[in-house]
């Protein structure tokens, strides 16, 4: 028996089912179009962000045979030390963001910076973003922009473990090596973890989106905001890196192999006589009142709400206790696992300066200084 076709009685069916599809149809218009303008806003703007940075003098590539990779340099090329600045995990932005640190520097010497696969307007990679490709590629692009060996490493964050593999393999290209609240290679890399910026879209996905301009949506959630003395012409050129750096596969591909180089840097360690010093800033607080005078910062830079305490009449039981949890387990980190790796680095001198992981923007001037007297002591 045929089966009836009940919307015939029902005529508010159809009509209601007509007025989804309708919806549907206005929806996915919207969606295009809005897409279509965010794409083109996108295009214009990172026009407009190239010839900035062009102007700057942070856009001068190198070719690495079949790609070009992005070697800024300041300073005085013949200078008395090839200071080479190493980028965070994601810190596409660190030749502007250093250069309050670097500018102290800069007369006296040549400053590098040398930008891995997919950062800062070097070109994209599709191999893997191995310790090995990445050092191979900075020497390569070192090489190519005409900055001999041997070089003072300035590395912060990651760069740590890519600067141990470098001066384990090749120490006579090293003069010094001044970590940056480095990375430190961990035996117990569960802690470590894989970062994973990609939103669980996927490296092909997230890049896709960021080539379409939704990245610029998301960019004050995933970067610290400027602040005085810093310019707005300083955040306008270092977000056009940032932005730029999130079209790369290159870079995805870094944080999927955290663990790999974590482990690779623990196997090939080699302790040498090439003068080091590892400047600790985010496990070097000692006292309550350090954290307090931190807070400080973290309330101008993250506009916290509400702000943290900057005075102990300001701290209750319970975020006290927290500190002074924090403050043990600094401790410990200090005596045990960094004090392991810097035996194993050799001839490495630990550093203090308690602050924000990116302490070359916190403590500009101070770390200016460490690296200056460091350098002082290798011409002695």
């Amino acid at each position: 028996m045929k089966e009836k076709d009940n919307t015939k009685k029902h005529p508010k069916l159809r009509k209601a089912g007509k007025i989804v599809l309708i919806v549907i149809a206005v929806l996915l218009a919207l969606l295009i179009l809005f897409s279509l303008v965010t794409f083109i806003i996108h295009r214009i703007k990172s026009g407009k962000e190239f010839e900035a940075l062009k102007e700057n003098g942070y856009y001068t590539p190198v070719s690495v045979g079949d790609r070009s990779l992005n070697v800024i340099k300041f300073g005085n090329e013949n200078g008395k030390h090839r200071l080479v600045f190493l980028a965070g995990l994601g810190c596409a932005d660190h030749s502007v963001a250093e250069r309050r640190m670097t500018s102290k520097l800069e007369d006296d010497n040549l400053v590098v910076f040398p930008n891995r696969a997919g950062y800062s307007y070097s070109d994209d990679a599709d191999d893997d973003m191995t310790i090995e490709f990445i050092v191979e590629d900075y020497r390569a692009a070192l090489k190519a922009a005409g900055v001999e060996a041997p070089y003072v490493l300035v590395p912060h964050s990651i760069s740590g473990l890519y600067s141990t593999y470098w001066v384990s393999k090749y120490p006579e290209e090293i003069e010094g090596i001044v970590f940056l609240d480095g990375t430190v290679p961990m035996e117990d890399d569960e802690e470590l973890g894989e970062p994973d910026y990609t939103m669980g879209l996927g490296k092909g996905g997230i890049t896709f989106l960021a080539k379409m301009g939704f990245s610029r949506y998301l960019l004050s959630s995933f970067t610290m905001p400027y602040i005085e003395p810093y310019s707005d012409n300083d955040q306008y050129l270092g977000d056009a890196l940032n932005i730029k750096t999130w079209e790369s596969r290159a870079f995805f591909s870094e944080c999927e192999q955290t663990l790999e180089n974590n482990r690779k840097t623990i196997d090939t360690i080699k302790k040498t006589d090439v003068p080091k010093i590892y400047v600790s800033a985010g496990y070097a607080f000692e006292t309550i009142e350090d954290l307090l005078e931190d807070n400080k910062w973290s309330n101008r830079v993250y506009s916290d709400e509400p702000p943290l305490p900057t005075g102990l009449d300001e701290l209750d039981e319970e975020t006290e206790e927290m500190y002074r949890d924090f403050l043990e387990f600094a401790k410990e980190y200090r005596e045990t696992t960094l004090a392991g790796y810097i035996e194993k680095l050799g001839n490495c001198e630990l550093i203090s300066l308690p602050g924000d992981h990116m302490i070359y923007s916190q403590k500009p001037d101070e770390c200016a200084k460490i690296i200056t007297d460091f350098l002082t002591e290798l011409d002695n």
